[in-house]
C-alpha cells in the first residue's frame, strides 16, 4: 500500500507499507515534509483511511524506527511500544 498525501495540492507526505502476517500492515515509509509536521498528515493516514485498511484485511499496523521524534510521532498517534524500537496500533 502506497500513496502521497496532499494538502492544499501540494505533496506533504508519502506512505509506504506492506503486508506481514496476513494482517499487519508494516510501515516502510511515513514521510511528511517539515512544514507539514504539525499531525495532520497522520491523523488522516491513521484515522480516515483507517476504514480502507480494515477494508483489506489488516487488523493492525506496525512500524520501526531508531529516532525518538518518531516514536513521538508514533505515541501521538496511539502506537503503543512492542519492543525497542518497535511501535503497533490497532485498528
Amino acid at each position: 500500500m502506497s500513496f502521497f498525501i496532499l494538502r492544499n495540492m501540494s505533496v506533504a507526505g508519502l506512505f509506504l507499507a506492506h503486508r506481514t502476517d496476513d494482517c499487519v500492515l508494516n510501515v516502510g515509509l511515513d514521510f511528511v515534509l517539515p512544514e507539514y509536521k504539525d499531525f495532520k498528515n497522520g491523523k488522516y493516514v491513521y484515522f480516515k483511511v483507517r476504514e480502507k485498511f480494515l477494508a483489506a484485511g489488516y487488523k493492525s499496523v506496525r512500524a520501526e524506527g531508531n529516532n525518538w521524534r518518531y516514536f513521538k510521532y508514533l505515541k501521538k498517534l496511539g502506537f503503543k511500544e512492542a519492543g525497542p524500537g518497535v511501535f503497533t496500533k490497532e485498528l
